[in-house]
């Protein structure tokens, strides 16, 4: 059982690729979001698999070892509150949220 962390993401439907229309290409935002739980890559998996499904969401990257998540995404298809209560429905708590800056 404690390897199971390690291979449960095949326990995950393979997802299909979310390819969202962007908006603006100007307005996609990236946050970096602080989650306090994950303790392997099933967590990691659990966030994507949360997240990704959203409308206008492109990327999701997580990380356990750095408590975090970074996502990509258009603010005109999906709000900040969208994706946090994405991730607050995995049983994960979000610590902080920030935004990159525009570039």
């Amino acid at each position: 059982m404690t390897a199971f962390p390690y291979y449960s993401a095949a326990f995950y439907p393979k997802q299909e690729k979310n390819t969202p229309v962007i908006s603006d290409a100007d307005q996609v935002k990236t946050l970096y979001i602080g989650i306090e739980g994950m303790t392997c890559t099933g967590c990691e998996e659990h966030i994507r698999q949360a997240v990704n499904p959203l409308k206008g969401v492109f990327k999701v990257d997580a990380s356990y070892k750095e408590s975090s998540a970074t996502i990509e995404f258009d603010p005109a298809q999906t709000s900040i509150e969208d994706i946090k209560e994405a991730i607050g429905e995995t049983g994960y708590t979000v610590t902080g949220i920030s935004e990159a800056p525009n570039e």
